[in-house]
């Protein structure tokens, strides 16, 4: 930590008068935030918690102040947590929001930073949790997508059978007629034979 003390005299016009300056400035201080940057799916009406870890370190002892961003495709601003409660909490560092609708799709950013502490490193932002709220969960071409999928797995297993039984059959018979020499029956009389 590094404490500097600035001391001078400043001419007002009518007499002098001391000045003096303190600032306070952390070496070291730094605050990381880490969030997931995958893409979350849900449905509307669900519930969801998209996590954030702050770590601060070489710090004075303070907490970080969270904050949290979305950018959505035509706006971006800073969630108000204090007015929309029921909706949006902070779960530790990361955010949970309750009854989801199609608008809350977008980007969100945690921030964290130590509103007490004048240095650069003193506030991070994370990079990013892609959220996709829809009425379905899955999209008409997702869905579609995933039947042909299904079905090109059955299609295949199906192929898959037939072409095995064939070759087994095949092998089978190749087996048979080396072992088994081939007989035939004659007729003498009343009576039938088998003749190699």
């Amino acid at each position: 930590m590094n404490i500097t003390w600035t001391k001078g005299r400043k001419n007002c016009g009518d007499g002098s008068m001391s000045l003096l300056i303190f600032h306070i400035s952390v070496s070291g201080c730094k605050v990381d935030v880490q969030q997931p940057t995958k893409l979350i799916r849900k449905k509307e009406q669900q519930s969801v918690s998209i996590p954030c870890s702050v770590t601060v370190s070489s710090c004075p002892k303070s907490l970080p102040q969270i904050s949290w961003y979305v950018f959505r495709k035509n706006s971006h601003y800073q969630l108000d947590l204090k007015s929309h409660s029921l909706r949006y909490t902070l779960e530790h560092q990361g955010l949970k929001i309750s009854s989801l609708s199609e608008a809350d799709s977008g980007v969100y950013y945690c921030a964290a930073a130590l509103l007490d502490v004048a240095h650069n490193g003193a506030q991070a932002i994370g990079q990013g949790t892609t959220l996709k709220v829809s009425e379905t969960g899955l999209n008409v071409s997702q869905a579609l997508l995933l039947t042909l999928l299904v079905l090109l797995t059955v299609y295949s297993l199906l192929v898959l059978v037939i072409i095995i039984c064939i070759k087994v059959q095949l092998q089978y018979s190749t087996h048979l007629f080396k072992v088994m020499p081939c007989y035939t029956f004659r007729r003498k009389g009343t009576k039938l034979s088998l003749v190699q």
